[in-house]
């Protein structure tokens, strides 16, 4: 995708804009928001609209694409309204357990944050639960998903599930046929973040620390289940050992009172 940009920066006014919203070709008067190098929008009737290199700055810029998702999705949080989340699963006793199924379409209202400084760059408040969050993160393009700042905001946020942006899924929506005829760039952008539910990955949901109680007791019983039954076949063995023991036993007096009488008989 790094050779197909959907935005870029504006030399003039230094925002990031759509190749909708400019002149074709050279006339754009973009950069590249990852390598800054020239850019030029290629507007045909044939192929999608996009940004490309206009000289060699393409040969060391390999993340253009998702650079410029993902300062456009930036600069347009307000707009959200539906945020579709993924299924997400943990693993437990080396087997992957499902926390929640992906639920489409969640109607969200973003919120403003007493403090942007080491927290998440979207807070948005569900609005059919209003005690219950989604947080956007908006990793720098290459860097893990995990950010420093999770641990602490999710003692702050215990009813805020974290999902961070894949920027890479969004090619194969934004260049496929899905699109409704007339709708811009940006605007599509947006659409696919709602709906498209592979363009988001959790990294912490809420729910985890209650499901994972759940099976761990669920897991303690069964091995206590376990335990008894093995206790009752360990106590069933000992009872049928010692019965043929005992019969065993029984056996041995037998035969030596049967010894007995045959030599009381061939004494008499």
């Amino acid at each position: 995708m790094e050779n197909k940009i959907p935005f870029a920066i504006q030399t003039s006014t230094g925002a990031i804009v759509s190749v909708d919203q400019v002149e074709r070709g050279l006339q754009c008067g973009c950069r590249c928001p990852s390598c800054n190098g020239r850019l030029v929008a290629r507007k045909g009737e044939k192929y999608e609209h996009c940004f490309a290199h206009h000289d060699g700055s393409s040969d060391d810029c390999e993340l253009a694409f998702e650079t410029s998702v993902r300062l456009m999705l930036l600069s347009k949080l307000d707009a959200l309204q539906i945020i579709s989340t993924p299924a997400h699963s943990i693993l437990f006793e080396n087997q992957l357990k499902l926390v929640t199924p992906e639920h489409p379409k969640i109607a969200v209202r973003s919120v403003s944050q007493a403090c942007s400084h080491n927290a998440p760059a979207g807070l948005f408040q569900l609005v059919n639960k209003q005690d219950w969050f989604l947080a956007l993160h908006f990793p720098a393009v290459n860097d893990p998903d995990s950010p420093a700042w999770l641990e602490q905001f999710i003692e702050q946020h215990p009813n805020t599930g974290v999902l961070s942006v894949r920027y890479s899924n969004f090619g194969k929506h934004l260049y496929g046929d899905q699109r409704p005829q007339g709708m811009d760039t940006t605007t599509w952008l947006i659409t696919i973040l709602s709906q498209q539910n592979d363009c988001l990955g959790w990294i912490y949901h809420p729910g985890e620390a209650q499901v994972l109680q759940k099976w761990q007791v669920e897991a303690d019983k069964w091995l206590a289940e376990q335990l008894e039954h093995e206790r009752q076949e360990i106590k069933r063995r000992e009872q049928n050992r010692l019965a043929r023991e005992e019969e065993r036993q029984r056996h041995i007096e037998i035969v030596q009172l049967r010894k007995r009488h045959l030599q009381e008989r061939s004494q008499q």
